[in-house]
């Protein structure tokens, strides 16, 4: 044996050395090829190539672009076929558990989403990744409601490592009631807000102010009472209002458009002194007298 065929042998019995002796190492990947039915074939600084099989990857195999860095973790050495096999999941599920572990802690919210209806609630992935539960009285959802197919923001309830795994249990109920309870500790009656319109009927504007709901009632939608909630509004449409009252109990709040308008009184002696001679219409008769709508809001 050459001794240049002797030092590639004793590089050769270093990096089998290194692989088989690191299990877990964490290294930086260069994806070279993609492969639609195997996984990536990568580059990580060793004299042979590494595979990230479609299992151990984090995304769908055709969400990756050749050139691409990634996060690796070395599983295994396939001797016979001279690859090093790598894992992207195991680093990207120990970090992101840390995450999780934190946000319980923190009392912040996560994303996930709802895959599987099951006995007592519902089967959630967080990150799209780890499982967790959460129990049907915590989601909001109506019996003749289908889950939302978009991942979702929710509080975890509980966080727990147990013999088989982590012990995830998360809440949207839980989230809402933080939202409102952060919502009400932020204003006040006088308050102006602005929201979004979601519901118009003949006596009312339903106003959507995040984690509360806002209504208008009509006789506070203008100084003119001949204005229908329709007048004023749309569906979708968005509207500022002052807030007048605050149910702790019901989580629902008054609101005012028509205390966001001039006050048509304030200014009445400015606008017709005595003496003044007008031409309005009739509004009513009565048997002492008859009313005059002078302007919307103004009757004489």
């Amino acid at each position: 044996m050459s001794n240049e065929e002797k030092g590639d042998m004793k590089q050769f019995d270093e990096y089998l050395n290194f692989v088989e002796g690191t299990p877990g190492e964490l290294v930086e990947g260069i994806v070279t090829r993609i492969d639609p039915q195997e996984g990536l074939v990568v580059d990580f600084g060793g004299k042979f190539e590494g595979i990230v099989p479609q299992r151990e990857l984090v995304h769908s195999v055709e969400e990756y672009e050749q050139g691409q860095k990634v996060k690796l973790q070395v599983i295994r050495f396939d001797e016979e076929e001279g690859y090093v096999f790598l894992s992207e999941r195991k680093p990207h599920m120990k970090e992101l558990l840390t995450k999780l572990q934190e946000a319980y802690e923190d009392n912040v919210p996560v994303k996930g989403r709802v895959v599987q209806e099951m006995k007592g609630g519902y089967r959630v992935l967080l990150q799209n990744m780890v499982p967790a539960f959460m129990p049907g009285s915590h989601s909001l959802i109506r019996r003749d409601q289908k889950p939302p197919k978009d991942e979702i923001d929710l509080l975890i309830l509980d966080y727990k490592r147990g013999r088989r795994g982590f012990n995830i249990v998360v809440s949207k109920r839980a989230l809402q009631e933080k939202r409102q309870n952060e919502f009400l500790a932020a204003h006040k009656e006088g308050d102006v807000v602005k929201g979004k319109v979601v519901k118009v009927d003949s006596n009312s504007i339903h106003v959507d102010l995040g984690p509360v709901q806002g209504v208008v009632p009509r006789n506070l939608i203008s100084h003119d009472p001949s204005l229908l909630p329709k007048d004023v509004c749309s569906v979708g449409g968005e509207v500022e209002a002052k807030i007048v009252k605050i149910a702790d109990h019901s989580k629902v709040i008054t609101l005012s458009m028509k205390d966001l308008e001039p006050d048509p009184w304030q200014t009445i002696r400015e606008r017709y002194p005595v003496g003044t001679i007008i031409e309005k219409p009739i509004k009513s008769i009565l048997p002492f007298g008859f009313f005059v709508t002078i302007e919307p809001g103004v009757d004489g």
